[in-house]
């Protein structure tokens, strides 16, 4: 609360928090223009997937009860960090080695944020436009898919294998990506160890089995099942979804399965 002696503004929490975290993704994308080498043309991506944050932070400002407005806040912060620190991480470790101190911890950071990010704008889409659950039936699946999620983010930032460094997006311009094999890489500095350790490598391939495909499923069952029970405005709003999903799937795909060079990247990065 601020007084003056005419006036009493009362700042509420959730502005400062969703104004913080706005903030946090703003100056992650300004920095990205420090690594240009790293970006090249494709800094539209960063700045693409940042952009969650923009349309979060409106909606969390102006509807702070609503869960989408937070969740596209938190997803397109830690998209916009996770490119940052990858890049970040690359000019410490590879492009300018020693001109950069925590090269390490930005990199281990970097390797596992995504996983908050992917999940944040996954669930997002799942209470797409209400904000709640398709009905109480879902809450079981739901709490399941984000255990998964947080398992899996555990498992990927304490497990002790070797962390890889992100592959600079200037050197995929006109040529195939790079094999991860060959993407240099260094010894996790957070691997915990003995029988932890085992448990936590061990259950890496499980975690991205059974949460990767299982929770596109729910995703794209739960727009099937709100669509039919839709009517009015809620359908209309989920047929500009589904329009604008659609393109972006054909980009993507597009991306993925044409051939390599800057045509496919672009798609790639025009669709995400």
């Amino acid at each position: 609360m601020i007084r003056d002696s005419q006036t009493a503004i009362a700042v509420k929490p959730s502005a400062v928090l969703a104004i913080a975290i706005g903030l946090i993704a703003a100056f992650a994308n300004a920095a990205d223009l420090f690594f240009l080498d790293f970006f090249g043309p494709l800094i539209v991506l960063p700045y693409a997937l940042g952009s969650f944050a923009g349309v979060g932070l409106v909606l969390a400002l102006l509807r702070p009860r609503h869960a989408v407005g937070w969740l596209f806040l938190v997803g397109g912060g830690c998209f916009a960090l996770q490119w940052t620190l990858g890049a970040y991480s690359w000019r410490a470790f590879v492009d300018a080695p020693g001109t950069l101190p925590a090269g390490d911890l930005a990199a281990w950071l970097g390797s596992s944020i995504w996983i908050p990010a992917v999940g944040s704008v996954m669930l997002a889409v799942v209470l797409f436009p209400t904000g709640r659950l398709p009905s109480r039936r879902w809450v079981p699946i739901i709490v399941l898919a984000v255990a998964s999620l947080a398992a899996m983010m555990l498992a990927q930032a304490f497990a002790p294998a070797p962390i890889q460094l992100l592959s600079p997006f200037s050197t995929a311009l006109g040529e195939a990506p790079p094999d991860q094999a060959t993407l240099p890489s260094f010894p996790n500095p957070f691997g915990a160890g003995g029988a932890l350790g085992d448990v936590l490598l061990a259950s890496r391939p499980f975690l991205e089995a059974a949460t990767g495909v299982p929770l596109l499923f729910v995703v794209l069952a739960s727009l099937v099942v709100r669509y039919r029970r839709s009517t009015g405005t809620e359908r209309q709003q989920l047929k500009w979804f589904f329009s604008a999903a659609s393109l972006s799937f054909v980009l993507v795909l597009g991306g993925f399965v044409g051939p390599k060079g800057l045509f496919a990247n672009l798609a790639w990065a025009s669709g995400m």
